[in-house]
């Protein structure tokens, strides 16, 4: 039987599996009410062999496990994003399709049927998600072959790109009003991601060395420092 364990090195809770084959998968949290939770939904979708589970796996309950593992280290836009992508791979190939069912032609022709409504740019983005859904589930021993693993992103016509001029960014923080002002400068200067400057906040920033410390918005992977110089 799994075991709701904390690690003593970081605090964070994660499910004892080894029994099963399934390894540790962590819970991602250090709030004991939370991770009982976690466990609990892991012991209704997984407890079980891993061939057992691989079996009886649907397409939506893995996405419902896949967003909620992703819920406790991804937030806001970027989250609602890939929730969305997946919404439409269930609704062409259906939420109760076991996902060991699933094959790569599966894959194509959802995409197939995607562009005759999206753009290809867009399309990438889906592809992108569906790739590393596969991946999470290789991972966490749901599924022992990837029908997204040759799934390769589709050629686009590269843009030229359009950027702001020195009078024009003067000029939009001019026109701002406090803090749209100061909302602007920090965006201008940073180069950041809309969502990761929504999720900025003031513990992130050393006024000492003019640093901002930032949580990459597409994984919320920590990034270096960076310079955030003020003035032009």
């Amino acid at each position: 039987m799994p075991k709701l364990r904390k690690h003593t090195r970081d605090g964070y809770y994660y499910v004892d599996a080894r029994d099963l084959g399934a390894g540790r998968p962590s819970l991602k949290t250090t709030d004991k009410r939370v991770a009982r939770e976690l466990y609990q939904d892991w012991l209704i979708r997984f407890g079980g062999t891993p061939a057992e589970v691989r079996q009886r796996i649907t397409l939506g309950q893995a996405i419902t496990a896949y967003l909620r593992d992703k819920r406790l280290h991804v937030t806001g836009e970027y989250l609602e994003l890939i929730a969305g992508q997946l919404r439409h791979l269930t609704a062409t190939l259906g939420d109760k399709r076991p996902v060991h069912q699933i094959r790569h032609k599966d894959l194509l022709d959802h995409i197939a049927t995607r562009l005759e409504k999206i753009q290809r740019s867009t399309a990438n983005g889906e592809i992108i998600t569906i790739r590393a859904l596969f991946r999470w589930l290789i991972g966490r021993h749901l599924l022992q072959v990837s029908p997204a693993a040759n799934l390769k992103t589709l050629k686009v016509a590269r843009t030229e790109a359009h950027f702001l001029t020195h009078d024009q960014c003067q000029r939009l923080i001019a026109a701002s009003e406090p803090p749209f002002n100061d909302i602007w400068t920090t965006f201008l200067l940073t180069g950041l991601r809309k969502a990761e400057l929504q999720d900025l906040a003031v513990r992130d920033l050393n006024l000492t060395t003019q640093r901002l410390r930032v949580a990459e918005g597409k994984g919320q992977k920590a990034l270096p420092d960076r310079p955030h110089q003020l003035g032009w």
